[in-house]
């Protein structure tokens, strides 16, 4: 039996919007899929007329955060009835939290914010560890996103180097989805995030928390040198490691390592990610709205970090 072709519009044209076409054709079904752009119709396969993805089954908004709420308000207008999947972290701004929450309820079970590094099968494994080892004693967490990038001409035109937040709001929000992943959405009230005093360029945000049971570290850096993404579980006995695409296993005893085992090789990419959430449009099926609430509030977290930065 053949699956349904869809049309797919992605809104943007550059970037992620390439990605996620080209992830999306390496399903090898029978989609058109086009690109919207407001002005830009150099190309053969981007259109400018609204049409394009107000008919479509499936809209993917991957242009500029701060257009997000704008494509909202428009499909809403036009009583869309197709899934959306939003590029995140969604919004920018903190008072768009409660619009946000508002269309999760009018698009309730086809509407996505894509912070794809929770939807991997490396944190998955990462949060079933977790619950494994839980009453048993401390679990201390550490990540990093370092991209190296802050002192390229690219990064230097780009919106990143003018927008002394997007370190928080776009990159440092990535981390906060793996620890919701891992500990729960509660996590968050426990979670601090700051950019570095010292990096006059704003491009190094630390975050850091902690429970009884669980301390939190973590990193993201436009400048240091790459290592990312590195995501590491300790408990008493055992080290969970994803780094290099790859998910490692130690089982330690007095400083010695007892057993290594190499769990998972995954790149933790907009993939998987994207191609579920068009897997669940064409099948028509429900999106889970929890994940949707949750992802809206870890954004408010890293935007509202942009509030009380820019006050201070």
């Amino acid at each position: 039996m053949s699956s349904i072709a869809m049309k797919i519009c992605i809104i943007g044209k550059s970037n992620h919007a390439r990605f996620h076409h080209k992830f999306i054709k390496e399903m090898n079904e029978l989609d058109n899929i086009l690109f919207y752009h407001p002005t830009f119709t150099d190309n053969i396969d981007v259109f400018n007329d609204m049409k394009v993805f107000l008919d479509s089954d499936l809209v993917i908004i991957a242009s500029p955060t701060e257009s997000h709420l704008h494509y909202l308000k428009l499909l809403e207008a036009n009583h869309y009835t197709g899934y959306i999947y939003i590029e995140k972290p969604g919004f920018n701004d903190p008072s768009h939290q409660i619009d946000l929450m508002r269309l999760g309820e009018v698009f309730k079970g086809r509407i996505k914010i894509g912070y794809h590094m929770r939807d991997s099968k490396v944190v998955k494994a990462l949060g079933d560890f977790v619950n494994e080892s839980g009453n048993k004693g401390l679990i201390i967490v550490r990540a990093m996103i370092t991209k190296n990038i802050s002192g390229t001409e690219s990064f230097l035109n780009s919106w990143r180097a003018y927008d002394k937040f997007a370190i928080s709001h776009t990159l440092a929000s990535h981390l906060l989805s793996v620890f919701v992943e891992l500990f729960g959405v509660k996590i968050l009230e426990n979670i601090d995030l700051g950019l570095m005093a010292a990096n006059r360029d704003a491009d190094t945000c630390i975050l850091s928390g902690f429970t009884d049971e669980v301390y939190i570290s973590g990193v993201a850096s436009w400048g240091l040198t790459r290592v990312s993404p590195y995501i590491e579980v300790i408990t008493k006995d055992s080290r969970l490691i994803f780094s290099n695409n790859k998910l490692k296993l130690l089982r330690v005893s007095e400083n010695s390592i007892l057993a290594s085992t190499t769990i998972l090789e995954e790149s933790l990419s907009i993939k998987r990610s994207i191609q579920e959430f068009a897997r669940q449009a064409r099948k028509s099926q429900q999106v889970d709205h929890k994940v949707f609430v949750e992802n809206v509030r870890i954004t408010t977290k890293a935007v509202s970090n942009i509030l009380e930065l820019s006050s201070s």
